[in-house]
């Protein structure tokens, strides 16, 4: 009966350390998931950046006629979840973070289409600083600038996005 307890031990061990441990090494690196209003898009980390307490992400997805680009600003670098919060008694937005999306067309680049979120959040999930990186995931409600005729959604997630 103990010969049979530590052998199914053994088994279970073995496999604890032969599977458990690579879950990092399939993790991507530099990922940054993009859906608008809920559909997915091909969005690349064009430059992340740690800096004096706040955090910028910049990512871009570039099509035949237009270069679209979203920036996530937090007002942190440290993990937690940070919200943008629309007052409607004031019309002001408190925020601890933000996202701006811009869309450039070929055809018209002299008047870009801007959006800016007015509600949102950001969870930063992991700072690893020895290696330069950091996770997390970003939900945010956008109103195209000036006229806000277009709401958007614009949501999902970076894993181990490097940065400076």
């Amino acid at each position: 009966m103990k010969i049979r307890k530590f052998i199914t031990f053994i088994v279970f061990l073995s496999t604890v350390l032969i599977f458990g441990c690579r879950k990092n090494d399939i993790a991507p690196e530099n990922y940054f998931e993009t859906k608008i209003n809920n559909i997915n898009k091909n969005f690349i980390v064009e430059q992340t950046t740690i800096n004096k307490g706040i955090t910028i992400i910049a990512a871009h997805e570039t099509g035949n006629n237009s270069r679209k680009s979203i920036i996530i600003t937090i007002n942190a670098d440290h993990v937690g979840s940070y919200k943008q919060t629309f007052d409607y008694k004031t019309g002001v937005s408190i925020s601890q973070c933000g996202l701006t999306y811009k869309i450039i067309s070929k055809e018209n680049e002299i008047s870009p289409t801007f959006f800016m979120s007015y509600e949102g959040e950001v969870n930063i999930t992991e700072i690893d600083r020895k290696n330069c990186n950091i996770s997390g995931s970003y939900d945010f409600k956008l109103y195209s600038v000036p006229n806000n005729n277009k709401p958007y959604n614009i949501a999902g997630k970076f894993l181990r996005t490097s940065y400076n």
